[in-house]
C-alpha cells in the first residue's frame, strides 16, 4: 500500500463500559510508513492516555515502536 500524502483521522473505539479517543497521522516516508498516535480514555474509573510512534517498511512491516505513557513509563522496540 502507497500512500501519497499524509492521512490524519480521529478513532473512538468501542470500549465496553470504557470511554476511549485516538487521533492517528499516517505519514508515507523515504521506505515506509510513520504512524504517530495519542490515546486517552478511562475505565472503571481509572483514566489513562499514551502517545506512540510505529515506523513501517513500506510492506507495513515493524520497523520500530515507541510508546509513552502519561505516568511516564516508557518502552521502545526497534
Amino acid at each position: 500500500m502507497r500512500l501519497a500524502h499524509r492521512v490524519q483521522d480521529t478513532v473512538v473505539p468501542p470500549v465496553g463500559d470504557g470511554v476511549g479517543l485516538e487521533h492517528a497521522s499516517v505519514t508515507p516516508e523515504s521506505g515506509g510508513i510513520r504512524v504517530t498516535s495519542v490515546v486517552i480514555g478511562g475505565h472503571e474509573g481509572v483514566v489513562y492516555g499514551a502517545r506512540y510512534e510505529l515506523v513501517c517498511d513500506e510492506g507495513w512491516r515493524t520497523r520500530s515502536l515507541a510508546v509513552e505513557c502519561l505516568d511516564g513509563r516508557a518502552l521502545r522496540l526497534e
